[in-house]
């Protein structure tokens, strides 16, 4: 019996998702070290496009991890994530100026 293969339209090529992980460095990935209030701070910044909105996956210090996305009420990214709550105003501030300055 020949083996069964979903069709995919030329539209729909571009829309999947890989699930192949990687621990590589992406082109468009930024890495860059941050101090707030005294406090050093290692970043690393994913560009992500969800729903045509540009995002940002931001690690801290290699383990805590935070969702990005423009707030128009505030005129600035904003953590969106679960946990945005448990992240420093400050660095939060501070990591929204950053990723604004790099998109300029």
């Amino acid at each position: 019996m020949a083996e069964h293969k979903p069709h995919i339209k030329a539209a729909d090529r571009n829309n999947i998702i890989s699930t192949k992980k990687s621990n590589g460095p992406r082109a468009d990935e930024r890495n860059f070290n941050i101090v707030v209030d005294g406090v050093p701070y290692l970043i690393r910044s994913i560009p992500i496009v969800f729903n045509d909105e540009l995002r940002f996956r931001i690690i801290i210090n290699g383990d805590t991890e935070h969702l990005f996305t423009w707030d128009s009420q505030v005129k600035m990214l904003r953590a969106i994530d679960d946990d945005a709550s448990l992240l420093p105003d400050g660095l939060e501030v501070a990591l929204s100026e950053k990723l604004q300055s790099q998109l300029k």
